[in-house]
């Protein structure tokens, strides 16, 4: 048996295995995200709480989805819905994932710690704004000179 603070390192057919077996049974789960799809509301390392959906995913939140072909795990926000199917895209990315049914769609992220601090920015009412500026490409290009100007504060 594992402790509650002991870590499991899951990916591909048993990562989703786990996080649908989690979600079907109504429990969270913490994952610890990799990559920078998400950059700057979710960073590579930060630990993420996935919860099922009460009801039908909304636009802005990010969603823990199944890539329909490759059955990757993916935790992206939904920029746009359309004939019951979601389009999901990471913040940091150009193009879209595609379209996913709500099958594909396991649950949404509900905390972001980041350095053990509890992270609400992305999630809360503002996540509509950014799913528009992320579905019109325009996000990446805001977000950039944001950046740079915390680094050049950081340095100073």
């Amino acid at each position: 048996m594992l402790e509650s603070s002991a870590e499991l390192n899951l990916s591909g057919d048993g990562l989703s295995c786990l996080i649908k077996a989690a979600l079907s049974k109504k429990a969270c789960l913490r994952l610890k995200a990799s990559g920078f799809s998400m950059f700057p509301f979710i960073r590579d390392g930060d630990i993420l709480t996935i919860d099922a959906f009460q009801g039908r995913p909304r636009l802005g939140e990010v969603a823990a989805a199944l890539h329909p072909v490759t059955e990757k795990l993916i935790i992206h926000r939904i920029v746009s819905k359309a004939n019951g199917s979601y389009l999901l895209k990471g913040d940091n990315m150009f193009k879209p994932d595609g379209l996913f049914s709500s099958q594909d769609i396991l649950g949404r992220v509900i905390r972001i710690e980041h350095k053990q601090r509890h992270l609400f920015v992305g999630l809360g009412p503002g996540r509509s704004f950014i799913a528009i500026l992320s579905s019109s490409r325009l996000l990446p290009s805001l977000l950039l000179p944001v950046y740079r100007y915390a680094r050049w504060l950081r340095s100073i």
